[in-house]
């Protein structure tokens, strides 16, 4: 059942079966816009050899990117705004040289609009680790690849639906506002 605002009549009895059928026509709508919230959030990696975070983001215009940074001595889950970086920007270095010199730190990135207000979920978070074994480069490759052909396909999806990219835009970051509270 499709959710239909004219439901409750104003005066009339409660009915449960329609009460619950509101709720979950809303609940399917919010699920659904998740997903495709989801789809616009950035892709982040870790590079090992250059010691920089990389990323891959094919989502709404921003400003900028925020970078949050979770160190050592944090509280387990804290993480906090360290670094901003122009939208054009792809990559940042750490300023360390080595996965071993960044143990025990974690990294994630939000969008942002001129505003400060984030324009997506945040990314994936990520961490410096071993290096992995030589000759499994092109694994980590194919499913990084398989990612990005998935996060293209949600998003185009997300912009045929709409029709209206304004109206796409403002629906998401209405969305992104509603979600913000799940990270």
């Amino acid at each position: 059942m499709a959710f239909d605002p004219t439901k409750p009549v104003e005066g009339s009895e409660i009915d449960a079966a329609e009460l619950r059928n509101q709720f979950n026509a809303l609940q399917a709508q919010i699920t659904a816009l998740r997903q495709q919230v989801a789809a616009l959030a950035p892709v982040l990696t870790a590079n090992n050899t250059t010691m920089s975070l990389d990323w891959i983001y094919g989502g709404p215009a921003c400003d900028g990117f925020h970078i949050f940074v979770h160190q050592p001595n944090d509280a387990p889950g804290t993480f906090n705004d360290r670094v901003q970086v122009a939208c054009g920007l792809r990559t940042r270095t750490t300023g360390f040289d080595s996965p071993a010199d960044a143990a025990g730190y974690a990294y994630y990135i939000v969008p942002m609009d001129g505003d400060e207000n984030p324009l997506t979920p945040p990314s994936n978070t990520v961490s410096f680790g071993a290096p992995p074994p030589p000759g499994d480069f092109q694994g980590q490759l194919d499913a990084q690849q398989a990612t990005i052909d998935s996060r293209q396909s949600q998003l185009n999806n997300v912009v045929l639906q709409s029709g209206d990219n304004a109206a796409a835009i403002t629906a998401l970051q209405a969305a992104v506002a509603a979600l913000q509270g799940n990270h």
